[in-house]
């Protein structure tokens, strides 16, 4: 699958931004989804300006035996995100998360690393 063009991808958060502009117009202060969801799309904005993806290689062995065993070419494990990117983004959503909260942004931070390792 082709990547989405960059030009394409701003247009869709340009017309994103402005149904959100308009949904706070409309409705004002009450409009809670519209302010909760402007918030984490402006998270998702930077962070796509910062993402880096490595394209995996695939050497024609391995493209072989897969195709030989029946598996998928590309699996999840050829993909190497870039976890310093994807640490920076987690947060910066939890900081977002705890915000309304009586629970620090570093006590969830700790937390939550503690259920993914």
């Amino acid at each position: 699958m082709e990547p989405i063009p960059l030009e394409i991808t701003d247009e869709i958060d340009r017309r994103i931004l402005e149904k959100l502009r308009e949904m706070e117009k409309r409705e004002g202060d009450s409009s809670r989804f519209a302010k909760i969801y402007g918030e984490l799309f402006h998270i998702q904005m930077e962070a796509r300006l910062h993402a880096g993806v490595t394209r995996p290689i695939l050497e024609k062995h391995l493209i072989e035996n897969r195709l030989r065993q029946g598996i998928p070419l590309l699996l999840l494990g050829d993909f190497q995100p870039d976890w310093n990117q994807a640490h920076t983004v987690f947060k910066k959503i939890l900081a977002w998360a705890a915000k309304d909260s009586e629970v620090s942004p570093k006590f969830l931070e700790t937390w939550a690393l503690n259920l993914i390792f």
